[in-house]
């Protein structure tokens, strides 16, 4: 391969990874917005409410983008803008949308697969905490020293403890918040981005052994 080539390919990678930085942009901030809609428009925060006991799993996607009560939106929004930007600094925003989704998907099937099911579900926290643990152990994975590598790997071990004791001794942010939190959600999307970090790390392992 000659250099003008070689420089030719990097720069149609270093377009096209702008490009998905750009689109994934515009997928959180879309989000963002639909989170506000579904949830101050009362016709739309009153029909979007899922009920695993008889909507499909694909029904309790968008119900995770409405939110009772403005402490409740506020709070998630916070948690996604913030955690998109410690992605931004970590150089893996783009990877945000897809982690999100596929959390969002876990906590709706692991709700309506809950015997006896929950009776409703709204809200994005539990698909947040599929962000937290997909965050901590990105940072864990491409951290320099092995202190760092080992802080995010305890940080992420303690989170999910602390919402598997959220199980058994709820806490009382549903005074404040207007709704009541829903521990097994977040338990759901914890594990939702523990699955996602688990399927790309099998990913790499197997592209590494065909590139090898």
């Amino acid at each position: 391969m000659s250099p003008r080539t070689a420089l030719a390919d990097a720069h149609d990678g270093t377009l096209t990874a702008q490009r998905i930085e750009r689109l994934a942009a515009v997928a959180v901030g879309a989000v963002l917005v639909a989170m506000i809609g579904f949830s101050v428009i009362p016709a739309l925060r009153e029909r979007f409410v899922f009920h695993p006991a008889q909507d499909p799993v694909w029904r309790g996607l968008v119900p995770q983008l409405v939110h009772f009560g403005i402490a409740h939106l506020g709070l998630n929004l916070l948690s996604l803008s913030l955690q998109t930007r410690i992605a931004q600094v970590l150089g893996r925003a783009r990877e945000v949308p897809g982690v999100l989704l596929f959390s969002m998907i876990v906590v709706a099937a692991g709700l309506k697969a809950m015997n006896p099911p929950m009776s409703w579900y709204v809200g994005l926290s539990g698909a947040l905490y599929g962000l937290v643990a997909w965050l901590t152990l990105e940072h864990a994975r491409c951290a320099r020293s092995r202190l760092l590598r080992t802080a995010g790997a305890a940080l992420c071990a303690l989170i999910g403890l602390k919402e598997l004791s959220g199980l058994w001794w709820p806490t009382g942010f549903g005074d404040w918040m207007g709704v009541q939190p829903a521990p097994a959600a977040h338990v759901f999307g914890f594990l939702g981005g523990l699955l996602y970090v688990a399927l790309v790390a099998l990913y790499r392992w197997r592209r590494s052994r065909r590139t090898a």
